[in-house]
């Protein structure tokens, strides 16, 4: 079976349904092609992923579009490095 998410990357990972939305609405404004990994887990009854303890969202771009996605997300959305920094455990 193909993995639809391989050669992609990802640019960001969330929880928040809102902001999921607001990220895919700039990559798209952008011409950013991407695909979201673990969407269908959302809206479950009006209930947010995080409530349930279900798996992030994740936005992915193609590696090509990496940098670009990056310096997008940047400009637009305040804190947006910190969120995306490594987080440790």
């Amino acid at each position: 079976m193909n993995d639809v998410f391989s050669g992609l990357e990802t640019v960001f990972t969330g929880t928040d349904r809102i902001r999921v939305e607001m990220v895919k609405t700039i990559l798209l404004a952008e011409g950013v092609f991407y695909q979201v990994e673990g969407e269908g887990f959302t809206g479950l009854m009006g209930i947010q992923p995080d409530v349930l303890g279900m798996r992030e969202i994740k936005i992915k771009v193609r590696t090509d579009d990496v940098k670009r996605a990056r310096e997008i997300l940047s400009r637009q959305i305040d804190g947006y490095e910190m969120e995306m920094e490594p987080k440790e455990e």
